[in-house]
């Protein structure tokens, strides 16, 4: 189970004043979701009708100024009193002596069980507390009370490409348009027309295997770049598979048992580095070619355009080139 951070410490100097929400300097927050607007709704109504019943964390600047450490939807639902109701605009903060190093941590610590933090705010945030301190896995562990295992996964997503990292937020995936007949959309330039679908985002353990699978492509890329035709594709071949998985709405287990397949020897893509672009199918009216070892790679939608070009093939043929036939499957 995950263990649950512990609630920030308040230094013993700290104080329960109010303080005027509009002026105070509001730092930078871990929680990047924009806020919900009837949520910040129910909570001003809360604290018209009941009070500030908890105070916001705050800190005393050097310049004089009142810095919101955290307790964020408190200080806007008290700013939004002001502006429609005729709220005082004072919000109760509990003043503390908080050093730089210390914000995020406590951020993080007010924040962590909250059901609209986000995974790609952990990670986010637990890079920076790291990187600000200079710690150790096991270090940032004992520092934000989780097992080191549960910080470990965080930063390896943490370092992996931008474009890994981004897949705990959402896949997006572009495909070309087709009319209800099939036929693709083109544009005023006689391209095919492109439509971005954002399908949800993957576990924090699925990225993470995404991230050791890069670097493990990567490899094959650096041992075969000097192969004839051979082209570095570690990024182009990862992101196909999120695709895929994405689309397809891959389970946990046909997650594993693909990847586990795109990194086996046998599916080595150095072992076949000078035909790194060779298509799984090639359906013309002079050539049929089915590479049957990859048609496993194409999409339902693909799978369906390759049905029905060989199935065109098929019908010209006629039911005499054959002496049997035997389809299976869907």
């Amino acid at each position: 189970a995950q263990k649950r951070a512990a609630a920030p410490k308040k230094s013993a100097s700290s104080e329960v004043i109010s303080v005027v929400a509009r002026d105070m300097r509001i730092l930078p927050n871990i929680r990047t979701k924009p806020l919900d607007k009837a949520d910040l709704e129910s909570l001003a109504a809360s604290i018209r009708s009941e009070g500030q019943v908890e105070p916001v964390t705050a800190r005393l600047a050097s310049d004089g100024i009142y810095e919101l450490v955290f307790g964020q939807r408190r200080h806007v639902a008290v700013l939004l009193n002001e502006q429609k109701h005729g709220g005082d605009g004072m919000l109760r903060c509990v003043v503390s002596d908080i050093a730089d190093e210390d914000v995020l941590t406590l951020q993080f610590a007010e924040n962590f069980h909250r059901a609209d933090m986000q995974d790609s705010d952990t990670v986010k945030a637990l890079a920076l507390i790291r990187d600000q301190s200079n710690l150790s896995s096991k270090e940032l562990a004992e520092r934000v009370h989780l097992s080191e295992r549960q910080a470990r996964t965080y930063l390896n997503v943490a370092d992996a490409p931008a474009f890994v990292s981004s897949w705990l937020d959402g896949v997006s995936v572009a495909s070309k348009m087709r009319d209800d007949g099939g036929a693709l959309v083109l544009d005023g330039s006689g391209a095919a027309k492109k439509q971005v679908r954002t399908f949800p985002g993957f576990a924090l353990d699925r990225v993470e295997l995404l991230s050791k699978a890069y670097k493990e492509l990567v490899a094959i890329d650096q041992k075969y770049a000097a192969a004839p035709a051979y082209k570095p594709r570690a990024e182009a071949t990862l992101t196909r598979f999120a695709h895929k998985a994405a689309t397809q709405e891959w389970t946990k287990s046909a997650f594993t048992k693909h990847l586990k397949l795109l990194l086996s020897p046998g599916r080595d893509p150095a072992a076949v580095a000078p035909e790194a672009e060779r298509a799984p199918y090639l359906i013309t009216d002079k050539v049929v070619r089915i590479d049957l070892t990859m048609l496993e790679t194409l999409s339902v939608a693909e799978r369906r355009t390759f049905a029905a070009k060989l199935n065109e093939v098929l019908i010209k043929l006629g039911p005499g080139f054959f002496k049997s036939v035997e389809v299976a499957g869907p």
